[in-house]
């Protein structure tokens, strides 16, 4: 039996369609992986001490950037918010492309953890459950709107695109390719290349959930784990290992 669909968290205030933003964990902001087990975090990077100051940045970029949409959101505003000088606020984020893709890197380290836990479970609950994060990651109100506002303005701030490529699909794809490669290596998947499989898995999963969320008109919870068990039977017919 499929999970059921997650719920957004209720804490997370909600922005407007058209605004770019990014919500994030409340763990210390350098810490861009999220698992215990070695190889399968999200981020891979060493966790950066714990700064009160840079906490109070990255607060207020994520409601700056929810209220006002990063591109009108000046580093003056989230050095003011923050209480804190802009040479502290360059510091840490030398600029605010550095400081959208932190909060974008934190957003998807809270959402889309790959960790230990998948690894002991049967190849096929492991998909599904993978899969679930993935969908409570891309179908909130902020990825959405994020998604959105990249898909209008995009092409006018490349610089923005290529920072949530990076702090966003290339990370999460990086990571479940790790796991992939790892389900490969017990002989529960047959691949030659675990990122572009983890591609593969992450867009049948993606689909018709999120492009019907994108216009407004989410699928029912019964819809969507439909479209979640046809993805990873799919994906097993292509990637599991042959019968005799």
């Amino acid at each position: 039996m499929a999970e059921t669909t997650p719920t957004p968290d209720s804490s997370v205030a909600t922005c407007e369609p058209d605004q770019v933003h990014g919500d994030c964990c409340g763990d210390d902001a350098g810490a861009t992986g999220a698992g215990p087990a070695a190889g399968l975090d999200c981020g891979g990077a060493r966790p950066a001490r714990r700064s009160k100051k840079r906490e109070a940045i990255l607060d207020a970029a994520r409601s700056l950037f929810c209220q006002e949409g990063v591109t009108n959101t000046s580093m003056d505003a989230v050095a003011a918010r923050a209480g804190v000088s802009k040479a502290t606020l360059y510091a840490h984020f030398p600029s605010k492309v550095d400081l959208f893709g932190e909060v974008l890197r934190q957003f998807a380290a809270a959402r889309m953890p790959v960790s230990e836990d998948l690894v002991v479970l049967p190849v096929e609950e492991a998909l599904r459950r993978l899969a679930w994060r993935f969908l409570d990651l891309v179908l909130t109100p902020e990825a959405l709107a994020t998604y959105r506002t990249l898909m209008v303005q995009g092409q006018h701030f490349p610089e923005l695109v290529a920072a949530f490529r990076a702090a966003g699909p290339e990370i999460v794809c990086a990571s479940v390719g790790r796991f992939f490669d790892t389900l490969a290596r017990r002989g529960d998947l047959v691949l030659e290349n675990p990122v572009l499989a983890a591609e593969i898995f992450l867009h049948l999963v993606k689909g018709d959930p999120h492009a019907h969320a994108l216009i407004g008109a989410p699928l029912s919870r019964e819809q969507t784990a439909c479209w979640v068990e046809e993805a990873i039977t799919v994906f097993l017919r292509a990637y599991a290992p042959k019968s005799a």
